[in-house]
């Protein structure tokens, strides 16, 4: 056995030792997950009025009577700013014949169905039912919006459609401890999407919960990063990040810092990667982190690629301050116990860095298991009235969005790996325990949610 081989055995132990999951095994997933419309039906009855979602960033509704649709299988929920500092969400429909009141966003007094005429306040009262005589045991009082559970972390507003559901807290920990140092509630969008793709929403998911392809489908940026990370796992969620045997920033992954110095200057292999990620996903750094990047020549020669890194973290620090921003005050350790991506379940990723983000949401086209709905955020840190406005921008193909091109790679190769699990060639899918542990872990608490303790009755 050759020393590269040796090495690859003992980086993979020590992954395993370090997330807590020494003896974890190989898995399999069935594909059925993915392409079966009975298992999309499950979804809908058991899955999604069940779980916490994200429904916008709450910079969306500053204003009273703001508000925005959030559609999932075939519920639409309004979420609304109803008075000063406080949010509600209602089902989407008029409590007379059952027509939506709302598409989209805006700002509004009531809420009025065009088709009969009624209305309802903020409150989710109604206030106006047309010859409302007419009706013996009918009345306005009997009539309100449905509500519907709403909470905000992060920034975030999220919606739970049932009524008996945990608090918002208490379901997403522990990510909240570990992201807290990040001072997501304080960042802003720098843009937001909405991407149609032809496959399963958990098809495009697992692209975005393991870095195990960023080699291959993101080759661009193989020479510049080593992106080998172990999955850890908090309950129903997960995250993964570096391993002991990580190296750093800039360094080529085949080489040593020696020799990928010899190769490539670090200062020069840094900027390159920083020009490369904000041409590629316009995202998870701030605007001022790329731009002080293009002046690390001004540092003095002969740094290790962590010295030019820590330097240019350090002066963006010092300009968040000098701003009066907030953020970019995370320290290396936090960052290291935080990882480099975040799985909130059941649909949601977060890739956060010491002064920006992208977040991403998953969803299913309505009941359709071979068509889905990825929506994305960038966020950074902004210096008070300079956040950008931003447009929700919605497309129906990938192709002809807007979206950066490292992402329109994913998508690309995502819809193709969908295809294939339609093959009769193929009935399992593998996964690594080391690098892919974060999409095995979904899968099995989408399980529990399907088939609570019948799940090994239903796998036999």
């Amino acid at each position: 056995m050759d020393e590269k081989v040796n090495f690859r055995i003992a980086r993979r132990k020590r992954a395993l030792e370090l997330c807590g999951d020494p003896k974890r095994p190989d898995q399999v997933i069935s594909k059925e997950a993915y392409i079966s419309p009975e298992f999309a039906k499950l979804e809908a009855e058991k899955l999604w009025p069940k779980v916490w979602q994200i429904v916008c960033r709450l910079e969306e509704l500053p204003n009273v009577g703001d508000f925005t649709e959030y559609t999932i299988v075939h519920d639409s929920i309004i979420v609304t700013r109803n008075a000063p500092g406080t949010l509600k969400a209602y089902f989407n429909v008029c409590q007379h014949r059952a027509r939506k009141l709302v598409e989209g966003s805006g700002n509004t007094h009531h809420f009025f169905c065009v088709n009969h005429g009624w209305r309802w306040n903020l409150e989710g009262q109604c206030t106006r039912m047309v010859d409302e005589e007419d009706w013996e045991s009918v009345r306005k009082e009997n009539v309100p919006l449905p509500e519907v559970k709403v909470d905000t972390w992060g920034g975030w507003v999220f919606i739970n459609m049932d009524p008996n559901a945990e608090p918002l807290l208490d379901y997403l920990a522990p990510v909240p401890e570990y992201l807290a140092p990040y001072e997501l509630d304080r960042m802003r969008m720098t843009w937001h999407k909405s991407i149609r793709a032809d496959c399963n929403w958990k098809t495009m998911l697992d692209a975005f919960d393991e870095q195990y392809h960023v080699p291959t489908v993101h080759h661009e940026a193989a020479p510049y990063t080593d992106v080998y990370a172990v999955s850890y796992k908090h309950g129903k969620h997960s995250h993964f990040g570096i391993t002991p045997d990580t190296k750093p920033v800039g360094v080529k992954p085949h080489l040593t810092e020696e020799e990928s110095a010899a190769e490539r200057e670090p200062r020069r292999s840094i900027m390159e990667l920083m020009e490369l990620l904000q041409g590629g996903l316009m995202a998870m750094w701030s605007p001022r982190m790329y731009e002080e990047a293009k002046h690390l020549k001004d540092l003095p020669e002969g740094m290790s690629h962590n010295e030019v890194y820590a330097a240019l973290v350090e002066r963006v620090k010092k300009r968040a301050a000098k701003e009066g921003t907030g953020g970019a005050t995370i320290t290396f350790e936090q960052m290291a116990r935080a990882g480099s991506l975040w799985h909130v379940f059941p649909n949601h990723s977060f890739l956060p860095t010491n002064d920006g983000a992208i977040a991403y949401r998953f969803r299913p086209n309505r009941d359709d298991p071979h068509s889905m709905v990825v929506d994305l955020w960038g966020l950074a840190h902004f210096p008070a009235g300079q956040e950008p406005k931003v447009k929700h921008e919605h497309w129906d193909r990938w192709e002809e969005s807007t979206a950066p091109w490292l992402l329109k790679q994913d998508y690309s190769n995502v819809e193709l790996v969908h295809a294939g699990m339609r093959s009769r060639g193929i009935s399992d899918l593998l996964v690594d325990r080391v690098q892919e542990g974060n999409i095995y872990n979904y899968h099995q608490t989408l399980r529990q949610y399907l088939y609570g303790d019948e799940d090994k009755k239903v796998r036999k």
